[in-house]
């Protein structure tokens, strides 16, 4: 999300606090979760989104940006997707 409301400028019009967010999203896997394999997951939930809209909307010129982001993700096993997961 902070990377998309980045990219669009969105967080220049509506503020948000991703690091709030980021912890609220963490909090529903329970103190004891494995930060690694919740990046990892992370990266799944976005390469699937991708196919299926490609798949199921229409390829779109924006898919090629999130496609490069996807790619970036995958990388690092997802510690972009989730700062502080990498092992």
């Amino acid at each position: 999300m902070r990377w998309n409301a980045g990219r669009t400028g969105l967080d220049q019009l509506v503020p948000h606090d991703h690091t709030a967010l980021q912890r609220v999203l963490l909090d529903a896997y329970g103190p004891d979760h494995d930060s690694p394999a919740v990046a990892r997951a992370a990266v799944l939930r976005i390469a699937t989104h991708l196919h299926d809209f490609a798949a199921y909307v229409n390829w779109t010129d924006e898919l090629i940006a999130y496609s490069a982001f996807a790619a970036e993700l995958i990388d690092s096993e997802g510690a972009h997707a989730l700062p502080g997961a990498a092992r």
